[in-house]
């Protein structure tokens, strides 16, 4: 499914609403075999369909049919995968698919680089942002809290402790890819590196960015 502005990261939790026929019936298929498709980035500019080479694989967590024939659903995303050769394009779009393990050459830099983006995210949150509630649910805490009970730094303190806590570099780096970039050009880049080092990288420098134009837009 080519979606402008939408990057499905694993771990993610993609909402969608589906309602054109084709869509549709993409739907009801995956529902009675194996409950997943991809989710790939409508290349900018193209007035015809094309999909980004690199998208995500999702697993259809939860499917409301409609009365109307639509359907919302949450999916989740699982992998990143390469779409390969194109089965066919219609009712809907079928590609053949190539799971895209991420690498890691060095440990101590991917510990270290870690460390830099948690830093970035709790200067990003001091900025005003907040790790969204469902985020937070989605990592396992808070499943009975409301936001508007909770003190103003909680989810500053929460987000990061919580983050910290996975002890985990990739998941940490698309679980931040997925809630703290605004462009969806930055996030499909990221999605696309495999190499866990060099995706640190990227996104240390896209959230300098971000914490450099919020600090522009609070003090102009």
């Amino acid at each position: 499914m080519p979606l402008p502005d939408a990057i499905l990261f694993p771990q993610a939790l993609l909402p969608l609403y589906i309602f054109a026929p084709r869509y549709q019936r993409m739907l009801t298929d995956a529902l009675g075999s194996h409950r997943m498709f991809s989710v790939a980035l409508q290349k900018p500019g193209r007035a015809r369909e094309t999909p980004c080479a690199v998208a995500g694989l999702g697993l259809i967590r939860a499917s409301v049919a409609r009365k109307d024939g639509t359907s919302n659903l949450v999916l989740q995303g699982i992998a990143r995968v390469e779409l390969t050769r194109t089965v066919r394009y219609k009712p809907y779009r079928v590609h053949r698919i190539r799971a895209l393990e991420s690498t890691a050459t060095d440990s101590v830099a991917v510990d270290a680089l870690t460390v830099k983006v948690l830093e970035l995210v709790s200067e990003r949150m001091k900025q005003g942002f907040r790790l969204p509630l469902h985020v937070l649910k989605r990592l396992g805490q808070l499943e009975d809290l409301d936001p508007n009970d909770l003190p103003p730094d909680f989810l500053v303190r929460q987000g990061i402790e919580i983050l910290a806590k996975r002890n985990n570099p990739e998941e940490i780096a698309d679980l931040v890819s997925w809630t703290l970039l605004s462009s969806s050009l930055e996030r499909q880049l990221l999605l696309e590196t495999v190499d866990l080092e060099t995706r640190l990288k990227h996104l240390i420098h896209f959230l300098m960015a971000e914490i450099r134009r919020q600090g522009k837009h609070n003090h102009p």
